[in-house]
């Protein structure tokens, strides 16, 4: 079952620019002790509890992302399995095993709702019964796999599957995405908060903007019909993330905050392989000659880990 990738991709793409707690203090995290807090203190941890919602969210829509990738995969190969033995009975084809696991720690029924978010529930509300409805469904093709019900039906509930499926998926992404826009000015606030005075500032907003553009130019390629408009601004892109990457390798972060010097590498070695795999679509694009569909997914998974890598950065 084709479920259209960049239409969850784009959820995920405006959803995930998760932001970090203001803990990097002089030999790392100090706790305050006595006193009641200030109003500046209040303020932090407001921002902080928003924060920390967002990265919860973060965690959860990506587990919905990539378990509804692992669907759409377990459908096709299943869809291809049943094709084959149906056309020959005697052909060689194993079954694809993979199911969707439910286990996680984050989860949204167990959210506690920073002030100025309870009107988040019911579209959260929608991604969870949209996401437990994927796992049921999930079972289900599951339970047909494996009691070869397939023979009888030759194949038709197939369909039934494929049509619940797509329903939930774009349920769960349309839900994501108002969840996440509407949210991003509460973010957007806390983070200013945040970064007030923390001294990898400079780092985190810079390696924001490379993430914001990454995204953006990962989406903008995959949805562009018209190739020759892609062209431009494709290469326009390229030139940016590698100035600001650039930038970021220059502005080294101080010994004394070292926790956070490994996770800031790793992001910049991900933002220069999706640069690498920009290269190869860039000569395609040159030449006039088709995509091989290999780079294009490496494309897709490069920006993902783009993301991810910025996550962990930030956490």
């Amino acid at each position: 079952m084709r479920i259209n990738h960049i239409l969850a991709a784009s959820a995920l793409a405006f959803s995930l620019l998760s932001s970090c707690n203001n803990s990097e203090k002089k030999g790392e995290t100090e706790n305050k002790t006595g006193g009641m807090f200030d109003s500046n203190d209040q303020k932090l941890s407001k921002a902080n509890e928003l924060i920390q919602f967002n990265n919860t969210l973060v965690k959860i829509d990506n587990r919905h992302y990539n378990d509804m990738n692992a669907f759409t995969e377990t459908f096709d190969a299943l869809e291809k399995h049943i094709k084959t033995k149906l056309e020959n009975p005697t052909a060689i084809s194993i079954p694809p095993i993979r199911r969707l696991n439910s286990l996680s720690i984050d989860k949204i029924e167990d959210l506690k709702y920073p002030e100025g978010t309870k009107d988040f529930k019911p579209l959260l509300d929608q991604m969870d019964e949209s996401y437990k409805a994927l796992l049921t469904i999930s079972k289900d093709m599951e339970s047909y796999k494996s009691a070869e019900d397939w023979k009888e039906d030759k194949g038709a509930k197939l369909k039934t599957f494929k049509e619940q499926a797509e329903s939930e998926i774009k349920k769960n992404r349309e839900a994501s995405v108002k969840v996440f826009d509407q949210l991003k000015p509460l973010i957007d606030a806390a983070e200013e908060v945040t970064l007030a005075n923390n001294p990898l500032k400079n780092q985190y907003i810079r390696s924001e903007n490379i993430l914001n553009i990454v995204l953006e130019n990962t989406k903008q390629f995959f949805d562009t019909k018209d190739i020759a408009k892609v062209k431009p601004e494709f290469a326009k892109n390229y030139q940016e993330i590698e100035k600001l990457l650039n930038e970021n390798k220059a502005d080294k972060i101080s010994d004394q905050y070292q926790s956070k010097a490994g996770s800031f590498e790793r992001f910049n070695d991900a933002v220069n392989d999706y640069l690498g795999k920009m290269r190869i679509l860039q000569r395609n694009l040159d030449e006039g000659t088709e995509f091989e569909e290999s780079n294009l997914s490496a494309f897709e998974q490069a920006s993902t880990h783009v993301l991810h890598s910025y996550n962990n950065f930030v956490d």
